[in-house]
């Protein structure tokens, strides 16, 4: 997401070559074309260097957010629902319910943690601009920078569990640590990999089709 300065923000696509040789973070300064003028979309094409960004500092072009409560206000939520059509309903962290749009096609899951652009105040949709990794949403939660209300993995239907027997047909047997006992299909791409290495007595992580199901 970046501010340009014709005060707009746009969500901008960084191309493959500058990806793969230039990180991009927080607080840079980049060089963005326009897909179309009246679009709030557009391309990074080159990230400014330290030398650059003083000098463009000196002519006065470089863009200044406004300090007014016209910026979109950024918050982190979680899904509660998806609703159809790249639309999710989220629990943002102010106590508030939103109908987001997912602006990538990126798969949303009913318990995903996100970071959506609220534009109540402007009249206009809400917007989700980020998924966070399961790793990156409980490095979140350590930080207290999610409430405590908010269960990271509890809506994704995830669940740690210990194999207690291995079945035929690429399944096992689990005690889930819910209490619930499973029988877990191991996914095709990984069967070569792990079915030989699964024993009884091991942790793993499954993924629940349903939380009141059998199978997994």
């Amino acid at each position: 997401l970046v501010f340009c300065s014709d005060n707009k923000e746009r969500v901008c696509h960084i191309r493959g070559r500058l990806r793969i040789k230039e990180y991009i973070s927080t607080g840079d300064f980049v060089l963005v074309e326009l897909r179309d003028y009246q679009n709030y979309e557009g391309d990074i094409i080159l990230k400014y260097t330290p030398t650059e960004i003083e000098l463009l500092k000196k002519k006065n072009k470089l863009p200044v957010p406004p300090e007014t409560d016209d910026r979109p206000l950024h918050l982190y939520g979680q899904i509660a629902n998806r609703l159809g059509k790249g639309r999710v309903l989220a629990f943002c962290i102010d106590g508030k319910q939103r109908v987001c749009r997912v602006l990538n096609k990126e798969r949303m899951e009913r318990g995903d943690i996100i970071l959506v652009e609220c534009r109540d105040h402007q009249g206009y949709e809400n917007d989700v601009i980020h998924k966070c990794a399961p790793d990156e949403a409980q490095r979140l939660k350590d930080a207290n920078e999610l409430p405590y209300y908010i269960k990271v993995n509890n809506g994704a239907l995830l669940e740690y569990g210990q194999v207690t027997q291995v079945l035929r047909y690429c399944r096992v047997l689990v005690q889930c640590f819910d209490g619930e006992q499973r029988i877990c299909r191991i996914r095709r791409k990984r069967e070569k990999a792990v079915i030989t290495g699964i024993r009884p007595g091991h942790v793993i992580l499954v993924s629940l089709r349903d939380s009141k199901d059998c199978r997994v």
